[in-house]
């Protein structure tokens, strides 16, 4: 398994707005993030402007919330576990929070 060292800069990131010139910033206290470039529907950039200034707090719920999931199943025997211990649940919510969390975190199998 190969994982990436680096990480992303902390949050919260927020959308500046349009800048009048085809664009939205991403923005965070240490400087900009991201520019989301106009493809001819506003509403959309907006939208993935929104989106990415989202990616902070999406990561950091996902990540609570698999946690909070495996602890819960932990405690009472719910979930199924591995002979060394490892959370083997495979319903299709758990796996694609899994997957979508090792691609944030830039986590290769």
């Amino acid at each position: 398994m190969k994982t990436h060292t680096h990480t992303h800069t902390p949050g919260p990131w927020t959308d500046s707005g349009h800048d009048g010139k085809r664009k939205v910033m991403v923005e965070s206290q240490w400087g900009s993030i991201s520019a989301v470039w106009d493809s001819g529907d506003a509403m959309q950039m907006q939208a993935n402007a929104r989106l990415i200034a989202a990616a902070p707090d999406l990561l950091a719920a996902l990540e609570a919330l698999l946690a909070e999931r495996y602890a819960c199943g932990a405690a009472d025997g719910s979930e199924e576990f591995d002979a060394d211990g490892n959370w083997t649940c495979t319903s299709p919510a758990s796996a694609m929070a899994r997957e979508a969390l090792a691609r944030a975190k830039g986590v290769q199998p």
